[in-house]
């Protein structure tokens, strides 16, 4: 895996190295576009001038903190809180079950209007676009 994530981490970063020259060629190839033509230089200033730049290197840097602040616990024998969080999925298989109970429930009962007969099923498709039709024009 740290192959593949770091031959991708190379082609990344030279692929944004070339995005400055290539711009000039999508300017001049895709005028109906916008694209505005800019050296690698403008590039990087208005990538650092980016307020989700900052943002996703505050991300980054708080995750390696966590990581970090792990390994140092587990180095000293004792069990990480963020462990114990991980191994419960940090609360999404509980989301998951209920939303999956609610999910159920509603089929349950959206179950007794399925009839299996064709032409039930039309009417009730034909009335429910009747219905979105009707709400559309209403709220226009």
């Amino acid at each position: 895996m740290k192959t593949s994530l770091g031959l991708l981490a190379v082609g990344t970063l030279t692929t944004w190295l070339l995005a400055g020259p290539f711009s000039g060629l999508f300017h001049a190839t895709l005028p109906f576009h916008s694209i505005h033509e800019l050296s690698t230089l403008e590039l990087v200033e208005e990538i650092f001038s980016a307020p989700a730049t900052y943002i996703a290197l505050t991300v980054v840097c708080l995750g390696l903190g966590i990581f970090w602040m792990v390994r140092k616990q587990a180095a000293a024998g004792k069990e990480a809180r963020f462990d114990i969080l991980s191994r419960e999925s940090f609360g999404f298989d509980w989301l998951n079950r209920q939303i999956t109970s609610i999910t159920f429930k509603f089929a349950t009962v959206l179950q007794k209007t399925q009839t299996g007969k064709l032409n039930w099923n039309v009417v009730g498709i034909l009335g429910a676009l009747l219905v979105v039709l009707v709400f559309l024009l209403w709220s226009a």
